[in-house]
């Protein structure tokens, strides 16, 4: 399954699979997540794909046997806690069947055959997709410090930990991206720790004891205007009031963090799965449906190309080959 999701903030899409499904892997934005099962749902986060694109990708595979040996064969989409809209459902009847009849809340739009697929042809075609991975992680490398430079850390993280838990990069570009997430988790870590401080003397302080280096760096701290950005350049400025022992302590107490998180954070690589089509392939439509935890359901009569067929084809076949021959014969016998 895949869908193309409208995102305001980071939230939780909630997902219920058909009964007995078994799910294999969970891709946001091109990078493997962390699922959390809750009774018969799955659960994980999605954000947006970048700060400016409003939107992300989902794609998710699973298992499920279907209903339907002796009848019309069952098919059962997910549930999700959100509606749908532009809805294709593609189906793959394996070669030597034929669909005679279906029933269901989509229609359908489309039929073509599909021919399998070489194993030259299926090297081509991973090739291709990581190709492509590669230049989308390139430009939302990119686009991470164009975010900097701007002074937006937080999408800048945010794009920047998307680029380090695809791997799509070289090597060297992964490294270059990883030190860039370390370096500025680390900043927000330590202005965030040392805005904590800066409450807690602002809350105690006594007129005979004042720093007024501390408050006026305090004065300039974004964070305490409930802004989540700031500009790198001026962190020193933003630490003032600080002795040179008390900065080292608070880099020190701020890397642990950002390494205990970062080691916790990435969600195992999942193996994504290319299914080739190969077959009558049917691409079933709906435009909208405001209920998303109701499934989506079609029921496929599905017939076997019967034997008879093959024979007259055979026959057919024959009687053209004959026909082909005569002329030949003839032409044999008036020259002998």
């Amino acid at each position: 399954m895949e869908l193309k999701v409208d995102v305001l903030e980071k939230s939780t899409l909630r997902i219920r699979l058909p009964e007995g499904a078994a799910l294999y892997n969970t891709f946001v934005n091109g990078a493997s997540v962390s699922v959390v099962r809750e009774g018969d749902a799955y659960l994980f986060h999605v954000a947006p794909n970048t700060g400016a694109e409003r939107n992300a990708t989902v794609r998710l595979v699973y298992a499920a046997t279907v209903a339907g040996k002796s009848g019309p064969v069952g098919l059962i989409g997910p549930r999700l806690n959100v509606p749908l809209e532009n809805v294709k459902w593609r189906v793959v009847i394996p070669p030597g069947y034929v669909l005679k009849d279906y029933a269901g809340g989509l229609r359908l739009q489309e039929e073509y055959a599909a021919a399998s697929w070489s194993i030259e042809q299926y090297q081509s075609s991973i090739l291709s997709k990581r190709s492509a991975n590669a230049q989308q992680a390139v430009a939302l490398l990119q686009e991470a410090n164009t975010l900097l430079q701007k002074g937006d850390q937080q999408n800048a993280g945010e794009v920047l930990s998307r680029v380090t838990n695809a791997r799509a990069l070289d090597e060297a570009s992964n490294e270059d991206a990883r030190v860039q997430l370390r370096n500025l988790k680390t900043q927000q870590t330590v202005l965030g720790l040392n805005t904590r401080r800066q409450k807690l003397y602002l809350d105690n302080r006594a007129d005979g004891a004042r720093n007024e280096q501390l408050e006026q760096a305090a004065s300039l701290n974004p964070l305490m205007q409930n802004k989540l950005n700031f500009n790198p350049q001026e962190i020193d400025q933003l630490l003032m009031g600080n002795t040179a022992d008390e900065n080292t302590a608070l880099k020190g107490i701020a890397t642990r963090l950002v390494d205990q998180q970062l080691a916790a954070e990435p969600a195992p690589n999942a193996i994504d799965v290319t299914l080739t089509e190969n077959g009558r392939v049917l691409t079933f439509t709906r435009s909208l449906q405001v209920d998303g935890g109701a499934p989506l359901e079609l029921k496929l009569k599905v017939g076997k190309i019967t034997n008879s067929h093959l024979l007259y084809s055979g026959i057919f076949l024959l009687s053209l080959a004959a026909i082909a021959a005569i002329p030949l014969v003839r032409l044999t016998e008036s020259q002998s």
